[in-house]
């Protein structure tokens, strides 16, 4: 990056220069990608979606969807295609945001996982709320969708900092 200085003299310091976070290289570095850390890793944020959504906060989230109460024994779910299309979704996202942060981790330890988990959820959870200005949902709404997120992260983190240290 070319930069003027107030003396009208141009230098090649970036602007990114000092910042922890800045990747050098031109390629990006796949090789301390745990493959298996990124499936555990999706297959948890999977689980943990199934149990916030439906066993932990089911019945106010479906209200604060504005879904119908079931009655007990009926199921909450939507018909099989549209249930299907929603796990696959579901799963894919979960391999997605694996991947992206086992990248991030590298060859750290859980507790290095741990952080950068929270760390995404935060920022993860600063986007939907973003978002969710302008979606007029609750804050009911928006704290259990964020509260997942910075969860699942953080657990998703720290499963791929304990199989990429």
């Amino acid at each position: 990056l070319n930069t003027i200085s107030s003396t009208g003299q141009s230098s090649s310091a970036s602007v990114l220069d000092g910042m922890h976070c800045v990747v050098r290289q031109k390629e990006i570095p796949m090789e301390h990608i745990s493959w298996l850390g990124v499936v555990v890793s999706a297959l948890t944020l999977f689980v943990l979606g199934g149990v916030w959504f439906s066993a932990l906060f089911g019945k106010v989230y479906r209200r604060e969807l504005g879904m119908p109460a079931t009655a007990d024994g009926e199921d909450a779910m939507p018909p099989g295609p549209q249930f299907a299309r929603a796990l696959a979704g579901q799963f894919l996202a979960g391999i997605v945001m694996s991947i992206a942060l086992a990248w991030l981790i590298g060859s750290g330890t859980v507790g290095h996982g741990t952080a950068c988990g929270f760390v995404a959820g935060v920022l993860v959870a600063a986007a939907l709320t973003q978002l969710a200005q302008f979606e007029g949902r609750s804050l009911t709404h928006l704290l259990l969708t964020t509260g997942y997120m910075v969860v699942g992260l953080t657990a998703a983190g720290a499963i791929l900092g304990a199989f990429q240290g």
